[in-house]
């Protein structure tokens, strides 16, 4: 008799759509003279012969093999045989055969079940982000020689919550955790207020009399104007200006001659 090898992605008790090829997917069956043994050597040679061109890789979870009972036979009643019960699982085949109406030969199909090989990489729950926190600030405390600002120090925790249990902990080397690097150092100099005088003396004329010198409290003096309590030069939307160079040579104005 023919024996057909399947290899399905899935387990026994979901219902699988899903194939992997196989190549020379059957074998002869002599029932007399073949026992159990020879029948599962035969088989798993041909699963692994299709595994081993499979990608993504895959496991052997569930290493039975089962025994589909009818042509038209759900994946419920798939049987995992077994030396015990290997020669009445056949007898029914072979029944439920005969009561086919359309020709054809006799055809036993085996079926093997195989799940994707898992990448190891864990979802970033947020007991696993304060665990790698807690990591992050121990390897921090060893390596002064290591400045991490909120956000990549964020970014970090996330990205080493997700790495498999046991790998070594190590900063990120992308361009997201490099970008993250760099907004916290422009955070670190817009939170850090060039050194200004507290006070500032100025020459005040009052209603055309001689100028005097007056000295007054800076933020004071803002609350008072209603300005921002910072230097709009060195910190404000000014502080990237740069006014354009004097041309060295006079330059002809003709859009206002007359």
């Amino acid at each position: 008799m023919q024996v057909q090898v399947a290899v399905k992605i899935g387990e026994i008790g979901r219902t699988s759509r899903t194939n992997i090829r196989v190549n020379e997917n059957c074998f002869a069956f002599d029932q007399d003279n073949d026992d159990f043994e020879q029948l599962v050597a035969k088989t798993e040679a041909i699963v692994g012969s299709a595994l081993k061109e499979y990608e993504p890789k895959t496991t052997r979870a569930d290493p039975s093999v089962y025994l589909k009972l009818g042509v038209k036979a759900p994946q419920r009643e798939w049987v995992a045989i077994s030396a015990s019960n290997w020669l009445a699982s056949l007898d029914t085949v072979q029944a439920n055969y005969q009561k086919r109406f359309k020709p054809g030969p006799l055809v036993v199909e085996l079926i093997v079940f195989v799940a994707k090989q898992q990448s190891g990489i864990r979802r970033a729950t947020a007991s696993r982000i304060e665990e790698a926190s807690r990591e992050i600030d121990l390897q921090l405390s060893e390596r002064p020689d290591i400045s991490v600002g909120e956000i990549a120090r964020t970014h970090w925790a996330i990205s080493r919550a997700r790495q498999p249990e046991g790998t070594t902990i190590t900063a990120p080397d992308n361009a997201t955790f490099h970008q993250a690097q760099h907004i916290d150092a422009m955070r670190a100099s817009l939170a850090q207020p060039d050194e200004e005088q507290t006070a500032q003396t100025l020459s005040v004329s009052l209603n055309g009399s001689t100028s005097m010198r007056l000295t007054f409290t800076v933020g004071e003096l803002r609350q008072l104007l209603g300005l921002p309590n910072y230097n709009f030069l060195a910190q404000g939307i000014f502080s990237e200006f740069q006014p354009p160079a004097e041309p060295s040579e006079d330059v002809p104005d003709s859009d206002h001659q007359q």
